[in-house]
Formats: C-alpha cells, sequence, structure tokens
C-alpha cells in the first residue's frame, strides 16, 4: 500500500535541496578556487584600461592617474601614518578616488580637513576612508598632532 506520509517527506526533502542549490552564487577566483560570495559581480565593459601610480619618492609625491581617462574606474590610495607622518604626505588623485587612512603609530592620530573630512581618533591600526567627489585641495591635518600635515589635490 502507498505510504502517503513517506511520500510527502520525499517531496519536500527533494524541493528543499532544489532550493538550496538555486540559492548559492558563485564565483570564480583567478586561482579557480570556487569562493561563495552571496553577490553578483559585476564588471566594466572595457577591462583593457588599467591605472598607474607613479611615486616619486624624493618630494613625497603621489600622483595616480588612468591610462585610459574615457573609462570610470575607481581606484583607490593608501596613506600610512607612522613616525608622526603622513606617508605620502601630499597625493594628486582624480575624482571619486578613495584615500584610506592607516595609524601605524602607537599615538592615537586624526585625519581632519575642517568641513571636508574627518576621521576622528585612530589608534594603532585603525583606518579611516573618504571618496573624494569635488576638484580641489584638501590641506588636513592631525588634530593632536598640528605639526602633522598632508595635503590631497584632486584633478578631473
Amino acid at each position: 500500500m502507498f505510504n502517503l506520509k513517506k511520500y510527502y517527506i520525499i517531496i519536500s526533502l527533494i524541493l528543499s535541496l532544489s532550493l538550496l542549490g538555486s540559492c548559492s552564487n558563485w564565483t570564480q577566483d583567478t586561482q579557480n578556487t570556487k569562493i561563495n560570495t552571496g553577490v553578483t559581480e559585476v564588471s566594466p565593459t572595457d577591462t583593457s584600461s588599467t591605472w598607474t601610480q607613479n611615486t616619486q619618492s624624493n618630494t613625497g609625491v603621489t600622483e595616480v592617474s588612468p591610462t585610459d581617462t574615457s573609462s570610470n574606474l575607481v581606484t583607490n590610495i593608501n596613506i600610512n601614518i607612522k613616525d608622526f607622518l603622513f606617508n605620502p604626505e601630499s597625493v594628486t588623485i582624480k575624482v571619486w578616488t578613495i584615500v584610506t587612512w592607516t595609524n601605524e603609530d602607537s599615538a592615537p592620530h586624526t585625519a581632519t580637513s575642517g568641513g571636508n573630512f574627518d576621521s576622528w581618533k585612530l589608534n594603532k591600526w585603525d583606518s579611516f576612508s573618504f571618496t573624494f567627489r569635488d576638484v580641489g585641495n584638501f590641506d588636513y591635518i592631525c588634530t593632536y598632532h598640528p605639526n602633522m600635515k598632508g595635503k590631497i589635490i584632486v584633478e578631473n
């Protein structure tokens, strides 16, 4: 005789497994290792353009510019806070660049540009990021140590 209860259990199990399988969103990294990210990756239509970073160590100025300015790629710049200095001290970037300050000193620091951005207190290994959306010159200091100064120059 046909057992209706077993039938419902089997159907429920099959439906559960099929739903579980369809909920996964797998992507593959460059080392061919599957990673379950849970998000859909979107890539630019023009993947041929790249960004370059030119560092002039003797001047303390880092300039970042795209090799193809028609692309709307966002780039990231890191500024280290170490030995009571912002490194690099001055940076020239494009609009929509994300700048991240990381405190590597044991003393607390800030990255503060009056009315533009303020990291508040950064303890050792704390980071603060800011996206520059406007063209201009942005001078900043550490409010705990006002002799620590930096500058962000944002261009189109």
